[in-house]
């Protein structure tokens, strides 16, 4: 099977996440900032308002960071799983890799599921 293919499927797999049903997250390693104990996180991407997610691009440099696009940036991705957990983004920021990927990538998974319903981007 080719990588191309294995990004497909990769793609298609993230696509088909459910995130309504994703409430709680249990960090794999929790975190502690400030004297605050972070062992899960609440999630509910379907709080977040557009006006919020508009305010967040207009945050400047993410573009230019590290993708041509907002949702495709690791550090919009970090706002919006900021604003669905209502978590200081510095607090998103010191979570382990695995736990700062694993809700990042949901986050992309939230912005990017238009396609996933059909709609036409």
């Amino acid at each position: 099977m080719s990588e191309e293919t294995n990004a497909v499927d990769v793609t298609e797999q993230l696509m088909s996440i459910d995130l309504s049903e994703i409430k709680k997250y249990k960090l794999k390693k929790p975190i502690n900032i400030a004297g605050t104990d972070y062992t899960e996180l609440t999630v509910d991407f379907d709080s977040i308002k557009g006006s919020q997610l508009k305010a967040m691009s207009r945050r400047g440099g993410l573009v230019s960071q590290d993708a041509p696009f907002y949702e495709l940036s690791k550090s919009y991705q970090e706002l919006v799983v900021s604003l669905a957990t209502n978590t200081p983004v510095n607090v998103i920021m010191e979570l382990y890799s695995a736990d700062w990927t694993a809700l990042t990538v949901r986050a992309q998974v939230f912005l990017l599921g238009a396609a996933s319903e059909g709609i036409a981007l």
